[in-house]
């Protein structure tokens, strides 16, 4: 797991909206015993239904599909017989992972890219992506849950099955913890029917577990009832699921701008579990946003203190330090992290970041093209990097890097765009700024039926380009601008300007390099007989989501 700062799932839309979803409400009581069928007296069957996702990798299998169900409809056969649980498969959902994603970043890729819609909880399946005899991942009292497939040792270990990895994690989502080693059980590498005493009780006990209200929805009563079977015994040196669950939500409601009901869950979390590192780390993550470093700084040496290899941590406090201008502090703890975990890409990227203003630039680029390697969609490294190329006078190379940056919501400075353009002949140009015009003004969100189809393919060069800015995500920064353009007959974008901003400098900024990064645009059809055409659209950003801790 990693720390980013403030990722939050975005959909843009040009008319011009970019939109996310909320996490619902606070829940109440959802450890109801088990109803009991009309008539019979016995117990209903509780339906779970299942948004099933197949990587790549899955579906390059011949006969995946009846395969995936049948793994399904397994552990659904086990799960009712046991505990009246079925599941039922809603769809199956095609995802492209990549290659060399580590596991450990495949589970927070499944929450920002697949939506839960209106099933109950996610599981994704992935073939060939073994590590180090890791077969799934799932958060305890969460709604997504990752299973791996073809494995070497499915062929000689039952704990590497498909069938008993799914039952596994199923388990996790309904509170399920791995028990004390030595006890038989599919939480301790066992096959897939086989429970113990206490995960039969904890999945009985949150049998009716609503997962779309998560840990909240817990009453009291429910907590001090799994708290009870876990302090019967457990895994050694784990945390508390518990705290953790709690310490999630927390970390997603700060994300989400419900900063202080984020941080009292998150203090909350550490008084369930004084132990728990993570819960620590997120606290400084917080306080370091909120801008009160010297707060950040306690909890993350308190982090650092509990587990050595909390490399979150030690990451967060090295940008923490270097905000502070304690260079060769922040950079020996962010050196200290790629000991622990040489993976960790906001570590390389701030080690980048710092060698680059040491002038030690073979080894800045060095670290910050590793970042990318480790993860091509975390827009920092590529900002980074264009920084860096630019410093050695590789200006195409720079610009190809500051065009990734902006793609994934980066706000490339202006002096950069400006001075790489003038480096490059086949730069697209930086207009000036529009005068008045005598131009009819096209609405491009609702043009007459005449421009309609060239307003389409305007929108549609300008969509491609657009995602929500993430400087503005992680300070939620909402607005809405209207912005003016003229386009020349070839297409060519004479002039641009802000007619009404937003409030924002960045969003403003990052929608103006939005439009002209689309160039070059379509030329003016021959049936509209204008010379020129000016454009004006409306540009809306609006944020509602959490972020993910990985």
């Amino acid at each position: 797991m990693r720390a980013r700062r403030l990722g939050f799932v975005v959909t843009v839309v040009l008319g011009f909206c970019v939109c996310g979803l909320a996490p619902g409400p606070a829940a109440s009581q959802t450890s109801a015993p088990p109803a009991a069928a009309p008539d019979t007296g016995a117990v209903a069957v509780r339906i779970v239904t299942v948004r099933v996702v197949a990587d790549e990798m899955v579906r390059a299998n011949p006969g995946w599909e009846p395969a995936l169900r049948q793994t399904i409809g397994t552990v659904s056969a086990i799960y009712e017989r046991t505990f009246q649980i079925r599941l039922v498969a809603q769809d199956i959902v095609p995802w492209t992972l990549g290659p060399g994603v580590p596991m450990r970043r495949i589970l927070a890729r499944l929450r920002s890219e697949i939506p839960v819609g209106s099933a109950d909880v996610v599981i994704a399946f992935a073939a060939g992506r073994c590590e180090r005899l890791q077969y799934g991942v799932a958060r305890v009292f969460d709604r997504f849950a990752l299973v791996q497939t073809r494995c070497p040792e499915t062929m000689v270990s039952s704990a590497a099955t498909p069938e008993a990895v799914l039952s596994h994690e199923v388990a996790h989502l309904f509170g399920a913890f791995h028990p004390a080693v030595g006890v038989a059980s599919v939480m301790r590498a066992g096959p897939a029917d086989r429970f113990d005493d206490q995960t039969v009780r904890v999945i009985r006990l949150m049998r009716q577990f609503d997962f779309a209200r998560g840990v909240r929805g817990l009453d009291p009563e429910a907590r001090r009832a799994w708290s009870a079977i876990y302090a019967e015994g457990h895994a050694r040196l784990e945390p508390n699921p518990l705290a953790s669950a709690v310490a999630n939500v927390g970390w997603e409601f700060a994300g989400a701008g419900r900063t202080e009901e984020g941080l009292d869950l998150l203090h909350e979390a550490v008084a369930i579990d004084p132990t728990a590192a993570r819960p620590h780390t997120m606290l400084g993550a917080v306080y370091s946003a909120q801008g009160r470093l010297p707060e950040a700084i306690r909890e993350l040496e308190t982090a650092k203190g509990l587990d050595f290899r909390e490399t979150d941590a030690r990451v967060e406090l090295g940008y923490v330090l270097l905000r502070l201008g304690r260079e060769d502090e922040a950079l020996a703890e962010l050196r200290d992290a790629l000991r622990v975990d040489r993976e960790s890409v906001r570590a390389h990227v701030g080690v980048g970041t710092i060698l680059s203003g040491r002038n030690r630039m073979p080894e800045a680029i060095a670290s910050l093209t590793y970042a990318i390697q480790l993860d091509a969609k975390y827009g920092p490294a590529h900002l980074r990097l264009a920084e860096a190329l630019d410093k050695v006078g590789r200006p195409a190379e720079a610009w190809a890097s500051a065009e990734r940056a902006h793609g994934l919501g980066e706000q490339v400075p202006a002096d950069l765009w400006q001075r790489l353009a003038g480096r490059l002949p086949a730069a697209p140009p930086w207009p000036p700024a529009c005068a008045d015009s005598a131009e009819a003004v096209i609405d491009l969100e609702k043009p007459e039926p005449s421009y309609r189809e060239y307003a389409a393919r305007i929108r549609e060069r300008i969509r491609a380009r657009q995602v929500y800015p993430r400087a503005a995500r992680e300070h939620r920064v909402q607005g809405d601008l209207e912005i003016e353009f003229q386009l020349a007959r070839s297409g060519r974008l004479d002039c641009l300007t802000i007619r009404r901003p937003s409030g924002s400098a960045v969003l403003d900024a990052y929608t103006m390099d939005t439009i002209r990064l689309a160039q070059p645009f379509p030329s003016i059809p021959a049936q509209i007989a204008q010379a020129v055409i000016v454009f004006r659209g409306t540009f809306r950003y609006q944020i509602a989501g959490g972020r993910d801790m990985r």
